[in-house]
């Protein structure tokens, strides 16, 4: 690996190929800009390019099919309707993919341009029986947690948390509210792995009468009249002094559960199969502010990535079951983020591993397996959540969620370009920021302050050029 490559930052082995090519690089074979020049193309603009004001997608989709699909849009004979034309007929009884099954195409039916390469199919406002009210800054219902679970079954469901305290499981055939559940507070995290599910929330302590400290609990959805509270001791019968952001499982023969809080600490929590129960193993410091995001990453070694709103990434080496060493820290000062840092994901191109992370300052960056930053993509807003889906021609689409309630869809293999944008200016999406997205099979999930959840399916590889 060549030091040109590796840059600064590093400390934990990996591999490093560039596959990238526009925006801002740190290698002039990303052909961006070259050297590390944050006025090169894509950097403030479009990949390679220049120019200022806001990037606008290459690609265009049909709104009509966004929103209702085949039976709002009727290209040849709705006037005024669909602009764009169908491509040739498809074999018999082609299979597209529906969140939670197949939906089988009848034969003689157009198949989707590249226009139509993404519908919404659910729409929900998040809700229980007995809530009131809609979305807003200030709304109870503002959904900050999602993510999705197929059960053994196959059956496909997704589960929302929101201000009001409630995690809600809805089925993704119908969308109907299959099971609603009262946590003590405000839930802020939610994760499903190997079939449990986690949940980070605000809670009052008994030893303080109202003082909120951070909870959390865990489900085994094939058993879950047993949840698991997480405790830091009998003296401290909670897992976080302040409120928890974000929860992660690692599944092995000695499953752990990662937990990051307000006040900075990650919890290391192991399960004990005597007494069934996760008691703390160790805590990871380092971060001075809250631990926003946590994603775990494979090169070479297990390692845990931490982003934080102390404004940097921190990379923990997890492999020793007693001892979590902190490898490299990535700040402002080793090509890392001005601003708080909101998401992280990882992003296999390949054979090569890159991880990659959003900020309040509007930047999305790439990191190779060696620490060093590859690629900077300036996005049109701040950044709130991350996730990475593939569409169905297997080309990794990054899903990013803006404060403005825009959620952009970006495509690694060609420079992060924005393929298609996904906002309420259009009628197409959020009202409110976008607080969280998830990933599944075929389709991607966003949450919001609007109090929505939004479902949408790929149907066809992205366009590449205007239609």
């Amino acid at each position: 690996m060549s030091n040109n490559n590796r840059r600064r930052g590093g400390g934990y082995q990996g591999r490093n190929n560039n596959r990238f090519g526009g925006g801002s690089s740190q290698n002039s074979s990303f052909g961006g800009g070259g050297r590390n020049s944050h006025n090169s193309g894509g950097y403030n603009s479009r990949g390679g390019g220049g120019g200022g004001g806001q990037e606008q997608p290459d690609g265009r989709l049909c709104k009509f099919f966004l929103l209702g699909g085949v039976n709002q849009c009727q290209s040849s004979n709705k006037p005024g309707g669909c602009q764009f034309a169908r491509v040739r007929r498809p074999p018999p009884l082609l299979f597209f993919f529906v969140v939670g099954g197949p939906l089988a195409r009848r034969a003689g039916t157009p198949a989707p341009s590249q226009a139509h390469a993404l519908q919404r199919v659910a729409d929900v406002h998040v809700k229980g029986p007995s809530s009131q009210g809609g979305g807003g800054a200030n709304s109870p219902l503002q959904v900050r947690a999602v993510c999705s679970w197929k059960d053994p079954q196959g059956s496909v469901h997704i589960f929302t948390g929101s201000k009001d305290g409630f995690w809600r499981m809805w089925d993704a055939m119908t969308w109907s509210l299959k099971q609603e559940v009262k946590m003590e507070g405000e839930i802020q995290a939610l994760e499903v792995e190997a079939g449990h599910l986690m949940c980070g929330y605000e809670g009052p302590t008994p030893l303080i009468p109202g003082v909120s400290v951070g909870m959390v609990r865990a489900w085994n959805l094939s058993n879950p009249a047993s949840p698991y509270d997480f405790r830091v001791s009998e003296q401290l019968p909670f897992a976080h002094l302040q409120r928890v952001y974000c929860c992660k499982m690692v599944v092995s023969a000695a499953p752990e559960v990662y937990t990051g809080g307000h006040e900075g600490a990650i919890h290391c929590w192991g399960y004990d199969g005597a007494t069934n129960t996760f008691p703390l193993k160790c805590k990871l410091e380092g971060h001075v502010l809250g631990v926003t995001a946590l994603c775990l990453f494979n090169s070479n070694g297990n390692f845990l990535l931490s982003g934080s709103l102390d404004k940097t990434l921190r990379i923990w080496s997890v492999d020793d079951p007693a001892k979590k060493d902190c490898a490299a820290m990535l700040t402002k000062n080793n090509d890392g983020h001005a601003e708080a840092l909101t998401a992280v994901a990882c992003l296999n191109m390949g054979d090569s591993k890159y991880f990659l992370t959003g900020s309040m300052d509007s930047h999305l960056k790439v990191w190779n397996a060696s620490g060093g930053c590859d690629f900077t993509q300036k996005c049109n807003g701040a950044i709130l959540a991350l996730c990475v889906t593939s569409e169905p021609a297997n080309k990794a689409v990054v899903v990013v969620g803006l404060v403005d309630g825009t959620v952009e869809l970006r495509q690694p293999d060609i420079g992060f370009k924005l393929r298609a944008t996904l906002s309420n200016r259009f009628s197409v999406g959020h009202s409110g920021e976008v607080r969280a997205v998830c990933a599944g099979d075929g389709y991607f999930c966003s949450v919001g302050a609007d109090a929505k959840l939004m479902v949408w399916q790929w149907v066809a590889p992205l366009p590449l050029v205007s239609q």
